[in-house]
């Protein structure tokens, strides 16, 4: 109901419990009785990421309601876990980043085991023994040879995709392209059309002979003949562009 998209419950329950989840709910202090506010705040006005605040700045107030648990068993309970400091983080450029690897049955990312293992394995597997997420597991040069091809597989396919728009771009507002030469064709047609018919008003005014009037007639008719062949021939090599295009893209997919 709260849109866990898990395939897998252990138990047959909504939700896995792990250690993350355990140690969260023994540091809340809610369940203590007490209310406790102002753990995260936004970066800046127009930000909507949140960064943690300090603990010694978090608002607590004290017995708001009754508590799961006593304050005794709160502070017991809290005696026995390790301390976690925040802000303190390996140096990125030292630490791998498999974020985009994942369980899948849970959904989970796949964590590394210690140093010395060479596999990655679901934690949902490694605290439920039950479940399908038990047998997975990959070895982390294989993680890695696969982020690094799907990494250049993106990069080659952008380079690829901006070459075609690039193309496609100097294809519209270039001069010697088939789609501005047809253009600049049709519209000397037009033009054709419109002295022939100049022609044929100044022969009915006795302007020219109707000799004349012939001879400019057979001349444009060659020429709008010429402009026709020319048309086809730039329309052709339109279509193969344009396929040309579509199997560039698609042999990129």
């Amino acid at each position: 109901m709260k849109g866990c998209t898990r395939d897998w419950y252990p138990d047959g329950k909504k939700g896995g419990w792990n250690t993350s989840m355990v140690a969260k709910i023994i540091r809340d202090e809610r369940y203590a009785g007490h209310m406790v506010s102002h753990k995260k705040v936004y970066e800046s006005f127009e930000s909507k990421h949140q960064v943690a605040v300090d603990e010694s700045d978090w608002i607590i107030v004290r017995n708001t309601h009754e508590g799961t648990v006593t304050h005794e068993e709160f502070d017991k309970a809290n005696a026995n876990m390790r301390t976690v400091q925040r802000g303190k983080k390996d140096n990125p450029s030292n630490k791998r980043n498999y974020s985009v690897i994942i369980c899948p049955h849970c959904g989970l990312t796949l964590r590394p085991g210690n140093k010395k293992d060479i596999y990655m394995y679901c934690p949902t597997g490694r605290t439920h023994n039950d479940s399908p997420c038990k047998n997975v597991r990959i070895r982390k040069e294989v993680v890695e040879n696969t982020l690094v091809r799907l990494v250049r597989n993106q990069a080659e396919m952008l380079v690829t995709a901006e070459n075609i728009l690039k193309q496609k771009k100097k294809d519209r507002f270039g001069q010697d392209q088939p789609d501005m030469i047809i253009k600049r064709l049709k519209a000397e047609t037009k033009k054709l059309e419109g002295s022939k018919i100049a022609d044929y008003e100044s022969y009915k005014a006795g302007k020219i002979t109707r000799e004349a009037f012939a001879g400019k007639k057979a001349l444009t008719e060659a020429r709008k003949r010429e402009i026709l062949a020319s048309i086809d021939e730039n329309q052709l090599n339109v279509t193969w562009k344009h396929q040309d295009i579509y199997e560039k893209i698609f042999s990129v997919l």
